[in-house]
């Protein structure tokens, strides 16, 4: 059990630092259209100008960024933020052997803190980070059924 906690928590990990590529790099993330007035021409005084149509031309600009190019360097640590979380929770599944309490604490309290991440930023980035924590789960489980197994099997009846 404690091999499949491991590739579970490792594809968590492989999937949070998936996402933090494309948040860095992917320039499509925020995209838009710029489009420019209507020239005018005007005659008489500024505060009593008639304005006449010069020409119907007008020129549309697409324009995209990535988060980083948007919000600058500083948004970097809370992207990398759930990629922290996946490694620790695959450390801890690393640690049940040596410790299986704290490594099922550690576990399960990296699984709720990427969770609640994904679900209060779903708006904007924590969709990326979902499959991370919904691999997270089946790997906290399973750490948590083999300490259950292994406590019960060294238990004397």
């Amino acid at each position: 059990m404690r091999k499949w906690a491991l590739t579970a928590a490792l594809v968590g990990h492989i999937f949070a630092w998936a996402a933090l590529l494309v948040l860095i790099f992917w320039t499509g993330f925020y995209s838009g259209e710029s489009t420019t007035a209507v020239a005018v021409n005007s005659t008489g005084s500024q505060s009593q100008a008639t304005l006449t149509f010069v020409e119907a031309e007008t020129t549309t600009e697409s324009l995209s960024a990535s988060v980083v190019d948007l919000h600058g360097l500083r948004i970097v640590p809370i992207l990398a933020l759930p990629v922290a979380l996946t490694a620790a929770a695959a450390m801890a599944v690393v640690l049940l052997t040596t410790r299986p309490r704290f490594g099922i604490s550690l576990a399960w309290t990296c699984t709720i803190a990427i969770v609640v991440f994904s679900l209060l930023s779903a708006s904007s980035i924590g969709l990326f980070y979902f499959p991370a924590a919904m691999a997270l789960i089946p790997a906290s489980l399973l750490a948590s059924i083999s300490d259950a197994n292994k406590g019960s099997a060294t238990s004397p009846t």
